[in-house]
C-alpha cells in the first residue's frame, strides 16, 4: 500500500468524520493478528479489550494492519483507542505513516496531537520523515511543542537534529504568556468538580497523575498543588515549562540497540538508573549500558493540554483539582 493510498484512508476514516475501510489488498494475517483486527474494530467489545487488541497490532505487518489503525483514529472512537492506534503505528515505525498522521491533524484532539508528536520524534525511522514534512509545510511549526523540539534537538542522528534546528529557527516556542491570556477568562467562572473530573480523564491526565484508585504516579502529586491559587494552578497547566521542579524534567535515554525512551529519572543507584515513563512504566538500566541519558530542560508535562477546551471546561478542571481533598 503506497503513501497516497494511506493518505486517502486517513482522509476518509482517520481524524476526519465519516468514511470507512477501503478495500485494499494485504497479506493474509496470522490468526493472532486476525483476532486482534476483529476485536479492535468491534464497537460492541469492552474498550479495554479493544485497546489491548490495538496494542497487539503494533507487532503485526504494516500493510496488513495500517488501514485498520488509521480507521481507529476517527473522532467517533474513544481517545484511549485512538492514542493506542498512534502508538501501534509508532511501533511499526514505517515512514509512510507520517504524512497521513499529519494530514488529519486539525481534527484531532489535544491528547491525540501530543501522542502523534511524541511518536514522530522518538524513532529514527519516523523522525527523519517528520522533519521532511515540516520542511514541506505539512504542519505549522507553531503546532510543534517544546518537548518535541527538544527531542529533535538532541536526536541521535546528527543530520536530523541539524535539519530540525534550522527549521525551528524560523518559529519561536509557544508564547506561554499569550496562551495564559487566552484561558484567563476561565478564572471568572464557577467550576463544577464532577464535570472537571471528566475533563481530567478525557485529557489523559491520569497517564501521569493519580486520583483515588485511578491513574499513575509520574508527575506532581495533585494533593500538593490543590491549595494553589486558581491563577497559579492555571499557569502550571497552560505553561508547564515556565517553572518546573527538576524532579519532573523530561529525560531521553538511548539504549544500546538504539531505542529512545522518554520519562523522568525516578531513582538511581551507583550502577543503575530508573526511567519512569507515562502510565507509570519503570525501566531500569545499567548506567554503563546506556548510550546516552540527556535532560531535555522541559517538563515531562506537555504543552497544549487545554487547547480546544471552552472556558467553562477549564474552570471545571480547576475546580476538580482543587476539590481533591475528598479523594
Amino acid at each position: 500500500m503506497n503513501q497516497m493510498r494511506l493518505l486517502a484512508i486517513v482522509l476518509l476514516a482517520g481524524c476526519f468524520p465519516g468514511g470507512g475501510l477501503l478495500d485494499t489488498p494485504a497479506a493474509e494475517p496470522s490468526p493472532r493478528i486476525a483476532a486482534a483486527l476483529k476485536t479492535a474494530q468491534d464497537a460492541a467489545q469492552p474498550e479495554r479489550d479493544r485497546v489491548n487488541a490495538v496494542r497487539r497490532l503494533g507487532r503485526g505487518d504494516y500493510d496488513t494492519v495500517s488501514a485498520t489503525l488509521f480507521q481507529l483514529l476517527a473522532p467517533a472512537q474513544p481517545d484511549p483507542l485512538r492514542i493506542e492506534a498512534v502508538r501501534a503505528l509508532e511501533e511499526l515505525a514505517q515512514p509512510r505513516a507520517v504524512a497521513p498522521l499529519l494530514h488529519g491533524w486539525t481534527n484531532c484532539s489535544a491528547p491525540i496531537k501530543q501522542q502523534v508528536l511524541h511518536s514522530l520524534t522518538s524513532h529514527r525511522e519516523l523522525a527523519g520523515e517528520f522533519v521532511a514534512q515540516l520542511e514541506r509545510g505539512t504542519l505549522p511549526l507553531a503546532e510543534v511543542d517544546a518537548g518535541a523540539r527538544q527531542r529533535l534537538a538532541v536526536f541521535p542522528d546528527e543530520a536530523i537534529a541539524a535539519k530540525a534546528a534550522k527549521i525551528f529557527e524560523r518559529q519561536p516556542y509557544l508564547d506561554a504568556r499569550a496562551a495564559l491570556q487566552r484561558f484567563r477568562p476561565a478564572l471568572a467562572l464557577k467550576g463544577d468538580a464532577a464535570r472537571g473530573k471528566e475533563v481530567f480523564k478525557e485529557r489523559t491526565c491520569v497517564n501521569c497523575h493519580r486520583i483515588g484508585d485511578e491513574g499513575h504516579f509520574v508527575g506532581a502529586d495533585l494533593f500538593t498543588i490543590k491549595d494553589m491559587a486558581r491563577d497559579e494552578l492555571l499557569q502550571q497547566i497552560v505553561a508547564p515549562n515556565l517553572f518546573f521542579m527538576p524532579t519532573f524534567q523530561a529525560f531521553v535515554a538511548e539504549t544500546p540497540d538504539g531505542e529512545l525512551l522518554e520519562g523522568v529519572v525516578a531513582g538511581t543507584t551507583e550502577t543503575t538508573v530508573t526511567i519512569r515513563q507515562a502510565l507509570g512504566i519503570d525501566r531500569v538500566f545499567n548506567k554503563t549500558s546506556l548510550k546516552r541519558l540527556k535532560g531535555l530542560n522541559v517538563s515531562l508535562m506537555p504543552e497544549g493540554l487545554l487547547e480546544g477546551l471552552a472556558p467553562q471546561q477549564v474552570a471545571d478542571l480547576l475546580e476538580f483539582i482543587r476539590s481533591l481533598r475528598g479523594f
